[in-house]
């Protein structure tokens, strides 16, 4: 039960980044001109984004995670 939680805090997150990551590439000209020094395309700063987003889900997802894995299936069935 805890990894079915988990799993869907995580595929959610990823199908973000990866949509994030193509618009930030799509729209890199336009980023470009306004911070200075830093490209935009640099696989870095995308893939460190894309981590920190990953690790953000993974926290924000361990505490309903635990809270499900505490309830009995049969609870949860019956409050359906």
């Amino acid at each position: 039960m805890v990894l079915m939680v988990m799993q869907g805090g995580v595929i959610t997150v990823a199908i973000g980044s990866i949509i994030g990551i193509i618009g930030a590439v799509a729209l890199s000209r336009y980023a470009s001109s306004l911070f200075y020094e830093t490209s935009m395309s640099s696989p870095i700063i995308l893939l460190g984004i894309a981590a920190v987003m990953m690790c953000t889900a993974l926290l924000a997802s361990i505490i309903p995670a635990w809270q499900a894995g505490r309830v009995s299936p049969m609870t949860a069935l019956r409050s359906e």
